[in-house]
């Protein structure tokens, strides 16, 4: 049989099952773009109205319905109502397919007028949802228990283990779990208290154990290797810089911190002002290769839209909406940095400053915001939001000469 007369069969076939057995339409998730003959899409789109309208639809009463295709109707022959689900995801895959190949006319047909990247912007973000169509929408509870279970199962195994993605820092990670899949953390302070160190930090100490991507949008792959091999081997950060380096003991700690950092799991993008739409699609393929946390310094310099009339605030809540849906896709952490405002400088910050650049407060799962007092190395890593567990304190050290981080002890 070709194609079009299997596709013709099933319609029917699912058409018949609905007329046996009214209810089995509501679970089948199909509309009238999944009906290629014409009359029996126009027959489902009676289906459609009816059930709407809360109606038995029967032979007797479709035909009513259908006065001019009395004798169409009576040729279907509601028999059973089994393997329904099947013969519907045969409709509901040959849609798919067709609107796959209609996509990749359209991006074709784009190429006219729009430059590269918005063009893979726009087919990877339709395909996606083409993709995520198939599992979105409401669904019966009892789909997701037996999934639940095995999670569960799986947490209790762990014998105790994070949750999350640990961020090398103990009481960090036993206060919130570590960081965790489809979740946005924001990370916060003004300047020169260490955002960058502090997620260099947390970069380095993951990327023994998982695939971190790191994207900086301002500073140099030069300056990311700088702070690692200083943190990492204990030589100040303005002594590497300078080059002034003893040529012994210090070039086998240099070299001891590059063998760390090259034996990590660690990925560096240092594109500057890098696009959202570029940086989205990066992420995706850093996903596709194994990919496990994305961190993004920051979320200021990363641009996003051309409409010049949108005000700062306004833009910078978009991005983070746009990182929490991200993060949702890859189901990976992304950890953003972001600039609080100079507002109440010198005291302590507060979700306050954060809430002034648009919605990022209420897009984020978590909210760390970093406090230090001039010229004081004690450093004050607040949870201020924590959708998923307590909100609290952790007591840091700064090491300012080395970019180096250390939980305080208690």
């Amino acid at each position: 049989m070709s194609e079009l007369q299997v596709g013709e069969a099933t319609e029917r076939q699912v058409i018949e099952a609905v007329l046996r057995d009214n209810r089995c339409y509501y679970g089948l998730g199909l509309g009238k773009r999944h009906f290629e003959d014409a009359k029996h899409r126009r027959v489902w789109e009676v289906i459609e109205s009816m059930s709407g309208r809360g109606l038995t639809v029967t032979l007797s009463t479709l035909a009513g319905e259908l006065t001019d295709m009395a004798s169409h109707v009576a040729g279907y022959q509601p028999v059973t109502a089994s393997n329904v689900e099947y013969y519907a995801g045969q409709l509901r895959e040959r849609a798919r397919k067709a609107e796959l190949v209609a996509l990749l006319k359209d991006a074709l047909a784009r190429s006219q007028t729009m430059d590269s990247a918005a063009i893979i912007d726009y087919a990877t973000t339709e395909l996606l949802r083409v993709n995520n169509e198939t599992r979105d929408g409401l669904r019966r509870v009892s789909e997701f228990t037996v999934a639940t279970l095995d999670r569960m199962e799986a947490a209790r195994k762990r014998g105790g283990k994070l949750p999350g993605v640990g961020s090398g820092f103990r009481r960090f990670d036993l206060q919130t779990g570590g960081f965790r899949a489809a979740e946005l953390c924001i990370l916060a302070a003004r300047t020169s208290i260490g955002k960058t160190a502090f997620a260099l930090n947390m970069a380095e100490a993951m990327s023994h154990e998982h695939e971190v991507a790191f994207f900086s949008c301002e500073m140099s792959r030069t300056e990311i290797m700088d702070r690692l091999v200083s943190s990492v081997s204990g030589i100040t950060h303005q002594r590497i810089r300078r080059g002034q380096l003893d040529t012994g003991t210090d070039f086998t700690r240099v070299s001891d911190a590059l063998s760390r950092i090259h034996d990590s799991k660690l990925w560096l993008c240092d594109t500057p002002n890098i696009r959202l739409e570029d940086l989205r699609n990066q992420a995706r393929m850093f996903r596709a290769m194994g990919g496990e946390v994305v961190i993004i310094d920051y979320l200021t310099l990363v641009k996003y839209g051309t409409d010049t009339r949108m005000m700062r605030a306004e833009r910078e809540g978009a991005k983070s909406a746009e990182l929490k849906a991200l993060a949702r896709e890859l189901e990976v952490p992304v950890i953003a940095l972001s600039q609080l405002n100079r507002e109440g400088e010198g005291q302590r910050p507060s979700l306050a400053q954060l809430r002034q650049s648009g919605e990022i407060e209420e897009n984020a799962d978590m909210i760390l915001l970093l406090h230090r007092e001039r010229g004081e190395s004690e450093t004050d890593c607040i949870i201020a939001k924590h959708r998923n567990g307590p909100e609290g304190v952790v007591h840091m050290h700064f090491n300012a000469e080395m970019l180096r981080f250390a939980e305080v002890d208690e």
